[in-house]
Formats: structure tokens, sequence, C-alpha cells
């Protein structure tokens, strides 16, 4: 009799007649075919290959020898590997259709002291696509500290339809193919450097690169503050620096000055240079001008523009002129002083001067009483004491004040006498 095996495993025939059994001495052992896993497909660039794997299953009988083929019948097409790994041909394709071509394992093993072999087929498809190429171009610039932007996934002209590829996308500073910097389609940096965006496709891989030049703004050559004595030295020049001159890409500089709110306007407006004069300085309230400078840097198209701001002071050593005598009786009395224009100065103790700061002033009597005081240099004495006017005399005053910068600081103190006459 037979009987049909379907699973593999150690098998004994058993007798029996009536009461009676017996075992057969002999075994059978039915071995598991040879069971191997492969993908299901692979996708390679076109023109080229793939490399192939067949993983062997716990459960198999292995080593197993291995025939791969474009038939499940080698002995009628060409054999490309005997073991477990293959390098298989990928098909030409059609520019718009991907190219599908199966590819055929057959594992398999012999029987110990046994003339027949175990084999099993397994199979797997290998998609052939054009070799994906990122559009990116070969070069960009930017001005320092600027964003450039990138994106690797605009369909190249050889794939159209890229993303339904799932593709992987690496980006790589060339200098260190090591880091990859990011593995997003878009990619986004502000340094200079050569790099590479590599697309992957299972095994088809496309590469492009671009280089990258920040190009820098000028440096600031002149101090924010520019101090000088117009009074002494009428003119000064303020210098806007060359720009980048030598910096890669550099072509050329342009300039752009003007002045602050309420200023005068410069004397130039477009060259390197500009001049400040007293006569410009000297009308201010404050005695400074605020000059602002464009300074263009050009990389042939691509323009980088840096802003500078120089403050112009006109600082002297302080000096101030009291004076010797006054006539009170014209003017507003009352508290002892006043402010304002428009009134004889013969007629109130007023302090002339100029480049000083922090003023204070006191008038003391003839007993040394404090008659007047006043941090203010636009308040004046008009000889009167708790709304009444002082008599004639000679009245004794200290005046301290400071310089409007570090040079002229000081302190300063000017201790004098002020006669008040009628």
């Amino acid at each position: 009799d037979s009987v049909r095996i379907t699973q593999p495993g150690l098998y004994q025939v058993k007798y029996s007649l009536g009461a009676c059994t017996d075992v057969s001495n002999q075994a059978t052992n039915v071995l598991d075919i040879p069971r191997i896993k492969v993908p299901d497909y692979y996708t390679g660039c076109k023109n080229s290959s793939i490399t192939a794997t067949a993983t062997e299953l716990p459960n198999a009988k292995a080593p197993f020898t291995y025939q791969w083929s474009l038939t499940n019948n080698p002995a009628t097409a060409p054999i490309y590997s005997v073991t477990n790994v293959a390098t298989l041909p990928t098909s030409i394709v059609n520019p718009l259709t991907p190219d599908t071509i199966t590819y055929y394992v057959i594992p398999s093993f012999t029987l110990v002291s046994s003339p027949f072999i175990c084999a099993n087929v397994d199979s797997v498809k290998v998609i052939s696509i054009p070799r994906p190429i990122p559009v990116v171009i070969d070069s960009a610039q930017e001005c320092a500290g600027t964003a450039l932007n990138f994106n690797a996934n605009i369909a190249p002209s050889n794939l159209p339809a890229l993303a339904a590829f799932k593709p992987v996308y690496n980006w790589y500073a060339t200098s260190d193919s090591t880091i990859i910097l990011d593995r997003d389609n878009l990619f986004t940096t502000k340094t200079t450097n050569k790099y590479m965006i590599r697309v992957t496709i299972d095994q088809c891989v496309g590469k492009d690169s671009v280089v990258v030049n920040m190009r820098p703004y000028a440096s600031k050559v002149t101090p924010d503050i520019v101090s000088q004595c117009f009074e002494q030295i009428p003119t000064t020049t303020l210098d806007a620096g060359p720009g980048s001159v030598g910096a890669l890409g550099f072509t050329g500089v342009t300039y752009d000055w003007k002045s602050g709110s309420g200023d005068p306007a410069l004397n130039t407006s477009t060259s390197r240079n500009t001049i400040i004069t007293y006569n410009m300085i000297n009308p201010q309230a404050d005695e400074e001008i605020v000059a602002y400078v464009k300074i263009h840097n050009h990389y042939n198209a691509l323009v980088c523009t840096n802003v500078d701001t120089i403050t112009v002071k006109d600082i002297c050593v302080p000096r101030i002129f009291p004076p010797t005598a006054f006539h009170p009786g014209g003017g507003t009395a009352g508290g002892g002083g006043g402010t304002g224009t428009g009134y004889d100065e013969d007629n109130f103790f007023t302090i002339k001067g100029k480049y000083y700061t922090h003023f204070k002033i006191t008038v003391y009597s003839r007993w040394g009483e404090v008659i007047f005081y006043t941090e203010d240099p636009n308040q004046y004495w008009d000889g009167t004491y708790r709304g009444e006017l002082m008599p004639v005399g000679v009245y004794a005053y200290i005046i301290t004040y400071e310089g409007k910068d570090e040079q002229t600081k000081g302190p300063f103190k000017k201790e004098g006498r002020i006669v008040l006459i009628r």
C-alpha cells in the first residue's frame, strides 16, 4: 500500500494482523523542502544592476546551493549566481513606464547517501527606473546670515513621478560626507560650503551638488562717535571704508550718505567720504549731527547692504563767562530769578558759555547766606531774595560744571564776585 506524506518528519511502518502488530526496523526521514525568503521586488536604475539576497529560514536544512536565473528551469537560461546573493541586471526602461523583470531563485540540497535533490523555487521582481537626478542649481550666493533654501523634490525631467517612488533624501557637506545634515527634500543653510544631495530609491541612487557662497557685509571702520572741537578744526571727514575688497566674488562697492532727522543734509551722497563742517553742526541745539551711510557690497547681481551710524559731536574744552556787574530793575522779580529770552542782559546776572554740562551756581550774601541757587544754565538771578531787591554791593558766587566727554569732563569750578549796582 502507499501513503502521501505532506509534512517533514521521521516515519515508520506499523503492521497489524488481528491482535498481532509489528513495527518496521527501518525509518524514513522526510526532510522539509529548502525554504527561503526574498523581497517581493527590488528597484534599481536602468542599465545597471541590483544586489538580491535570499534569506534561509531557521527551520530549513542548510546550507543550500542556489541557482538564480530568468526562468524556473535553469537548464534553459543563464545562471546569475549559485549563492544566496546575486547581482541581477536591470532592464532597459521606457522613459514613462518602468520595466519589470522577474528572476527565479532555486535553493536546493542533496540528500545524504541518495541521488535525490530537494529543491524549491521563489521569485523576485526587479523594477528598473531612470536614475533620479535632483534639480538643484550648480551654485548660489546670498548675503551673510540670510538663509538659502533648496528643494530636491522638484521632479527631474527624466522621472516626473519622483515622489511616487518614496525617495529617501540625504544632504551632506562634501567636505565630510559621513555626516548627514538633513534627511528631508527641503534643505536650508547659511554657511559657505559645497553641498551634495543624495536621492535613494531602493538601490537606485541619484546625486547632485551645489556650491553655496555666503557673501560678507562691509566691516565697520568708523567709530560710533566722532568728537572734535569745530571751533579749532572747522571740518572733519567721515570715511565709510573700502567695502569688502578681496572677498570672494566681490565686484565693487557703492555708498549712500544721509543725515538724521532735522540735521542739515550732508554735502555728499554717494562717495566713500563725506565732510562735516562747523556751519553744519553749529546751529544744532545739541551740537551734534547723526550721519547714516549705506555701504553696498556688490557681488555681480547680489547686493549686500550694511547701514553704519556715526554721531559727530562738537566737543571743546568747556568755558563760561560770568559778568562782573549787573543793574537790576528790569524783567520779572520774585523767587530770585527768571528764565527766557527777550530781556536786557544788563538787568540780570546771566552766565554765558559753551560745551558744558552739569551746571550749578550758588550766590551768597555778604554774610555767607545762600540767596540764589540753580542747576539750570538758562535761569538767571534778578537781584532779589525772597521777593525783595538786595542792596547794592558785592556778592560772591561759586559755579561748578563739567565738560561733555571724558577728555574734557573736569570737573571745573569757578569762584568770583558780581557787583549789584543801581
